[in-house]
């Protein structure tokens, strides 16, 4: 890049003109001359002003493509991130019974193994849930005994359809446990939407309840 022109040597060239023009030192075609060297100076000096600026808005546009760059490279990984999260999410989600069935029993005596079944029924998985369920019941795993926590978990299984979670919510609705007060009428609902499904238990019960006019509203 040339060096600045400065400013103030333009301006101390127009009055040495000036002032040799008025003591005349110099004749009229030198004084042209140097008239034409100021006015030379001064375009160079704009050019390099008006240059200065374009140099300036180009690196502004740079920086502002850059940033923009920027954004778009972070949101797309923003996106991958929540796409692997809800990936991972509907696979805890639908993991088998099987599975989860084998984390219960480490869940038993491993505290890590209990962490990742609670994680999994967070994640909505129902047999996670009926078996997180199962361990508040009966004080497994290292847990307090909660009843009540037992029969949120065995909600949640049931309100997604699992016979599993529909038995045994059905249960503690027939036995007023769980802080429910005992409710025949409901427990014969559940135990019908279970058995509906295949699940012995709840058509024994569900025959019982029939045997006895438990849960009046049944039809024979």
């Amino acid at each position: 890049m040339k060096p600045k022109t400065s400013h103030s040597l333009i301006v101390c060239l127009i009055f040495l003109v000036a002032y040799l023009s008025q003591v005349h030192a110099v004749d009229d075609a030198e004084f042209e001359e140097l008239e034409k060297q100021i006015e030379q100076l001064e375009a160079d000096e704009k050019k390099r002003i008006k240059g200065e600026a374009e140099v300036k808005k180009l690196a502004e546009e740079e920086r502002r493509l850059a940033e923009l760059e920027r954004q778009r490279q972070a949101e797309d990984e923003r996106k991958r991130l929540e796409q692997e999260k809800r990936e991972e999410e509907t696979k805890l989600a639908n993991l088998g019974k099987n599975e989860v069935a084998k984390i219960r029993e480490s869940a038993k005596t491993d505290t890590s193994s209990l962490k990742e079944l609670m994680r999994l029924a967070d994640f909505n998985n129902p047999f996670a849930q009926l078996s997180l369920g199962w361990m508040y019941e009966n004080g497994r795993g290292g847990l307090a005994k909660d009843e009540r926590k037992a029969r949120e978990l065995y909600e949640k299984s049931a309100a997604q359809g699992n016979s599993i979670g529909q038995y045994d919510l059905g249960l503690m609705y027939a036995n007023g446990r769980g802080g429910l007060a005992k409710d025949e009428r409901k427990a014969r609902e559940l135990y019908e939407k279970s058995a509906a499904q295949g699940h012995a238990s709840a058509q024994h019960n569900l025959g019982v309840m029939y045997q006895y006019g438990q849960g009046r509203s049944c039809k024979r």
